[in-house]
Formats: C-alpha cells, structure tokens, sequence
C-alpha cells in the first residue's frame, strides 16, 4: 500500500517459514518410449511466523490476522504453480529422457521401450518392450 512505500522494506516484520515443506503425490506415466511422473496433488506444509509483530500494541492481532489469511491463501497459489511447472512437457521430458538413459545402460537385456504404466493400490506396473 502506499503509505509503507515512502518506509521502506523495514516496515514490515520478517516472516518465517517453520519446518517448511513441499509434499507432492507423484503418479508414474508413460511419456514417450520412458516412464515420467504426473504430478496429481501439491500440498504445502508448515507454519509462518512473524515473530515479536503479534505482540505490538494495538495493530499486532490484526496484523497476525492478516498475514494468516494472506499465507493460506497464498499456499493454495505456490501449490497451484508448482504443479504447474512439475507437469511441464519439458520436465516430464528430462525425467523420461533420464529415466531411458539408465535402463539402457543397466539392463540386462537390451529393452525397446515402456510400452504401459499402471499403478493400482500403491503398485506400479511397468510393461516393457524387449528385443535387439
């Protein structure tokens, strides 16, 4: 708002982040002749803090108040973004091209390609093409 402007970056109290974390349901895909993971749930964890700033006479609750409601929501927007950017093709891509790079230099038998990818009740199920 423009009155903190003229104050400076000062004005406001640090937030911290406490026992921060990013919690994301990864489901296994087949992406090409490779396997990538789809993002299906983004959970961010942990608590904000704004330290001594509760305590300020007069404005500290509604101050606190605030920032709690300004953090929940923006939880739901981080969330929203980093699901976003985690189902990208391009990363999906990096992932399938990794995941490819190790089955052809560490299986047995000369593999062609993912051919299926299921998971049911915590199980993933990858199907393979073999062949020379």
């Amino acid at each position: 708002p423009a009155p903190c402007e003229t104050l400076g970056d000062g004005v406001m109290p640090g937030i911290g982040w406490q026992d921060g974390r990013i919690d994301a349901d990864l489901v296994p895909v087949k992406f090409g002749r490779s396997l990538a993971f789809e993002v299906r749930a983004v959970r961010i964890g942990g608590a904000f803090e704004v330290g001594p700033a509760c305590s300020w006479p007069i404005v500290g609750s509604r101050l606190c108040g605030l920032i709690s409601r300004r953090t929940e929501a923006l939880r739901g927007l981080v969330a929203a973004e980093v699901k976003s950017v985690l189902n990208a093709d391009n990363v999906k891509r990096d992932i399938a091209t990794a995941v490819r790079e190790h089955l052809d230099t560490n299986a047995e038998v000369p593999i062609l390609g993912v051919s299926s990818v299921a998971m049911a009740d915590g199980v993933v199920r990858v199907g393979f093409g073999f062949g020379r």
